[in-house]
């Protein structure tokens, strides 16, 4: 197989600052999309933010690898990163139920 043919990720860093304010905006503006972030409890997760479920500590995140929903606290949330879709490289398909 030709590297070329070979499908990547292609992904946006969404910059955050130290205070869970500017960590929370940068989760509540990215609500319904697919992220992969570093949270330092749960470490490197891939999934899809949900648009319920999010209060003034937590928000949800629909897990990509089969452990379903969690509720993260914004304070943990060390990076994130927004998955872009590209004619030639769409999203991942992640099929979650009643979203």
């Amino acid at each position: 197989m030709e590297s070329n043919s070979l499908n990547k990720m292609i992904l946006e860093e969404i910059k955050l600052g130290e205070d869970i304010e500017s960590k929370k905006k940068a989760i509540l503006e990215n609500l319904g999309k697919q992220v992969i972030l570093y949270d330092s409890y749960n470490y490197l997760v891939h999934g899809f933010l949900s648009k319920k479920g999010h209060n003034d500590h937590h928000y949800q995140i629909h897990i990509a690898d089969g452990r379903g929903q969690s509720y993260l606290r914004y304070s943990n949330l060390e990076k994130l990163f927004l998955l872009k879709a590209h004619k030639n490289n769409p999203l991942p398909y992640i099929n979650f139920e009643n979203l």
